[in-house]
Protein backbone atom coordinates (compact mmCIF):
# COMPACT_ATOMS: atom_id res chain seq x y z
CA UNK A 1 0.00 0.00 0.00
CA UNK A 2 2.80 2.45 0.84
CA UNK A 3 4.55 1.68 -2.45
CA UNK A 4 1.37 2.41 -4.40
CA UNK A 5 0.95 5.73 -2.60
CA UNK A 6 4.57 6.65 -3.27
CA UNK A 7 4.15 5.86 -6.98
CA UNK A 8 1.03 8.01 -7.08
CA UNK A 9 2.80 10.96 -5.44
CA UNK A 10 5.80 10.70 -7.76
CA UNK A 11 3.52 10.55 -10.81
CA UNK A 12 1.52 13.53 -9.53
CA UNK A 13 4.64 15.68 -9.07
CA UNK A 14 6.00 14.63 -12.46
CA UNK A 15 2.74 15.59 -14.19
CA UNK A 16 2.68 19.02 -12.52
CA UNK A 17 6.26 19.74 -13.58
CA UNK A 18 5.66 18.43 -17.10
CA UNK A 19 2.46 20.45 -17.51
CA UNK A 20 3.99 23.67 -16.19
CA UNK A 21 6.97 23.37 -18.55
CA UNK A 22 4.67 22.63 -21.50
CA UNK A 23 2.52 25.67 -20.72
CA UNK A 24 5.61 27.86 -20.36
CA UNK A 25 6.94 26.74 -23.77
CA UNK A 26 3.60 27.51 -25.40
CA UNK A 27 3.38 30.95 -23.77
CA UNK A 28 6.92 31.89 -24.79
CA UNK A 29 6.77 30.72 -28.40
CA UNK A 30 6.41 33.55 -30.91
CA UNK A 31 6.98 33.34 -34.64
CA UNK A 32 5.38 34.57 -37.82
CA UNK A 33 7.33 32.18 -40.01
CA UNK A 34 5.07 29.31 -41.19
CA UNK A 35 7.90 26.76 -41.27
CA UNK A 36 9.08 27.67 -37.78
CA UNK A 37 5.52 27.49 -36.45
CA UNK A 38 5.06 24.11 -38.13
CA UNK A 39 8.28 22.76 -36.61
CA UNK A 40 7.22 23.85 -33.13
CA UNK A 41 3.75 22.33 -33.45
CA UNK A 42 5.09 19.13 -35.03
CA UNK A 43 7.75 18.45 -32.42
CA UNK A 44 6.01 19.80 -29.31
CA UNK A 45 6.23 17.18 -26.55
CA UNK A 46 6.33 14.03 -28.67
CA UNK A 47 3.65 15.23 -31.05
CA UNK A 48 1.04 16.36 -28.55
CA UNK A 49 -0.18 19.07 -30.98
CA UNK A 50 0.92 17.37 -34.21
CA UNK A 51 -1.43 18.01 -37.15
CA UNK A 52 -2.58 15.07 -39.26
CA UNK A 53 -1.78 16.76 -42.59
CA UNK A 54 1.39 16.26 -44.56
CA UNK A 55 4.14 18.75 -43.81
CA UNK A 56 3.94 20.45 -47.22
CA UNK A 57 0.13 20.73 -47.07
CA UNK A 58 0.14 22.26 -43.62
CA UNK A 59 2.95 24.73 -44.34
CA UNK A 60 1.15 25.86 -47.50
CA UNK A 61 -2.06 26.34 -45.50
CA UNK A 62 -0.14 28.40 -42.94
CA UNK A 63 1.33 30.55 -45.71
CA UNK A 64 -2.15 31.17 -47.16
CA UNK A 65 -3.56 32.07 -43.74
CA UNK A 66 -0.67 34.46 -43.07
CA UNK A 67 -1.05 36.10 -46.49
CA UNK A 68 -4.84 36.56 -46.28
CA UNK A 69 -4.90 37.41 -42.55
CA UNK A 70 -8.58 36.54 -42.10
CA UNK A 71 -10.61 38.13 -39.34
CA UNK A 72 -12.14 34.76 -38.38
CA UNK A 73 -11.15 31.13 -38.77
CA UNK A 74 -13.55 28.31 -38.03
CA UNK A 75 -12.08 24.95 -37.18
CA UNK A 76 -14.43 21.99 -37.14
CA UNK A 77 -13.03 19.47 -34.71
CA UNK A 78 -9.51 19.37 -33.37
CA UNK A 79 -7.17 16.54 -32.53
CA UNK A 80 -4.38 18.16 -30.53
CA UNK A 81 -4.96 21.87 -31.11
CA UNK A 82 -2.00 22.32 -33.44
CA UNK A 83 -3.96 24.21 -36.09
CA UNK A 84 -5.45 26.64 -33.61
CA UNK A 85 -2.05 27.30 -32.02
CA UNK A 86 -0.39 27.77 -35.43
CA UNK A 87 -3.08 30.13 -36.71
CA UNK A 88 -2.98 32.19 -33.54
CA UNK A 89 0.77 32.69 -33.93
CA UNK A 90 0.57 33.72 -37.58
CA UNK A 91 -2.37 36.09 -37.56
CA UNK A 92 -1.98 39.75 -36.80
CA UNK A 93 -3.41 40.71 -33.47
CA UNK A 94 -6.79 42.39 -33.79
CA UNK A 95 -7.60 45.47 -31.68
Amino acid sequence: MKLRMLKYRIASVFLRIFASRAIERIRNFRSEDPEEVFSFVWSFYLGAMRPMQLREEFIELLRMVKQKNPKYIMEIGTAGGGHCFAFANLLEKMP
